[in-house]
């Protein structure tokens, strides 16, 4: 005979745990951005170590270090074969400061101080038509950067992690070659560029960003712009972008913008470019669990949201464009294509 008391007790027990769990997902942020900030999968990636090892080499208390590490093992991001010894996982590695497709900066940036003050006041973008993160920071983001040096650091290399990765994704997912000139339009410091730039001798392009992003190009675009095949314009992109390519890109550009400034930026677009061009809108899934998650972020950070496949479709009509197909990448990304009508 079932116990029937039993098994709604046990099924009880397995729910607070669940949500327990679910409430403390700071600490998750919080330990993995810890791992990344002390390098521990560098540290891993050649042999497991003991917890005395690690806590010598990241000059932390080893009890402590051990208690994270076994938290950090519970969630998969590093295994402990033998007791008080650890070794990296497959989610570990991405978190190896020379992986090719490292977060560790996004890791750092997400736990870093400056987002908890925008978590901590998620209500007030609940409430008011701007992101919590503006309102906890006492300005707008990018003007805080300016007078923060450190944590636009963190930002900048947290952009860097995710790009490198999903401008390789971008690549797989959708053929550049058949493209002349393409302008990256909000593309930072020119990382997807420069990769597009490599594996495509034939194209051109232009990184076009706020004048000040765009200065920290030169590292990765100056061979290309030296040789020709790059130009670099800082600018506004809600108020022009350059003129006849025939393909713009922008990856994690509409995300950050409101219907009003989205409009904006894709009529431009549409102005600039050529009769047979093509916008290439690159944004996070939503339907994901990632996706999901990422869009309160954006909530938090901007107060603006992700789109599904029928919200950008009613953007692009609304702009001159008509959205002809949607690329899943093998990354986050879905790719958007449209042409002008």
């Amino acid at each position: 005979m079932i116990n029937r008391r039993a098994a709604s007790t046990v099924d009880d027990e397995a729910r607070e745990n669940r949500l327990l769990a679910a409430m403390l997902g700071v600490a998750s942020t919080q330990l993995i951005g810890l791992a990344a900030q002390l390098n521990i999968a560098d540290l891993l990636s050649d042999e497991p170590k003991s917890i005395e090892t690690l806590a010598e080499a990241t000059d932390t208390r080893e009890p402590a270090l051990l208690q994270v590490m076994r938290a950090l093992a519970a969630l998969g991001i590093f295994a402990e074969p033998q007791p008080s010894c650890f070794a990296i996982s497959p989610l570990g590695e991405m978190l190896r400061a020379s992986a090719p497709n490292s977060l560790r900066g996004y890791a750092i940036m997400l736990a870093s101080g400056m987002m908890m003050r925008g978590w901590a006041n998620l209500l007030h973008a609940l409430r008011a038509s701007e992101g919590a993160l503006d309102d906890a920071l006492g300005m707008e983001t990018y003007a805080y950067f300016q007078q923060n040096a450190a944590d636009a650091a963190i930002f900048n290399a947290a952009m860097s992690s995710v790009s490198g990765q999903e401008g390789a994704a971008l690549q797989v997912a959708y053929n550049f070659a058949k493209f002349h000139m393409l302008v990256d339009v909000g593309g930072g410091r020119g990382l997807v560029l420069a990769g597009l730039l490599q594996a495509h001798p034939a194209l051109h392009g232009t990184l076009y960003d706020l004048p000040k992003v765009v200065e920290g190009a030169f590292p990765l675009l100056g061979e290309h712009v030296a040789s020709g095949r790059c130009r670099i314009e800082g600018g506004d992109f809600c108020s022009q972008v350059p003129s006849g390519a025939d393909a713009y890109l922008l990856k994690r550009v509409l995300v950050v913008l409101d219907d009003k400034r989205s409009s904006q930026v894709l009529r431009n677009c549409r102005r600039a470019m050529s009769l047979n061009g093509r916008l290439l809108v690159a944004e996070p899934d939503p339907s994901t669990l990632y996706g999901r998650l990422y869009d309160v972020f954006m909530l938090m950070a901007h107060g603006t949201r992700l789109r599904s496949e029928a919200d950008m479709r009613e953007l692009f009509t609304n702009t001159g464009f008509e959205l002809v197909r949607t690329l899943e990448t093998p990354s986050t990304l879905r790719l958007f294509e449209g042409v002008p009508v």
